[in-house]
């Protein structure tokens, strides 16, 4: 949503992204998407010391 008079003017548009919302949040903070950057930076941390 660009402003908040978007959303105040195009209603239509909320349903679609409030999924496109619920979409990202899954695809980037997925457990096996932060169980993977886990382990990278910590393997890239020890790898350091």
């Amino acid at each position: 949503m660009a402003t908040l008079d978007e959303a105040a003017t195009r209603p239509d548009l909320l349903d679609a992204r409030g999924r496109q919302g619920r979409a990202f949040v899954e695809k980037h903070n997925g457990s096996d998407v932060v169980g993977r950057r886990a382990v990278e930076f910590w393997t890239k941390c020890l790898g350091r010391c």
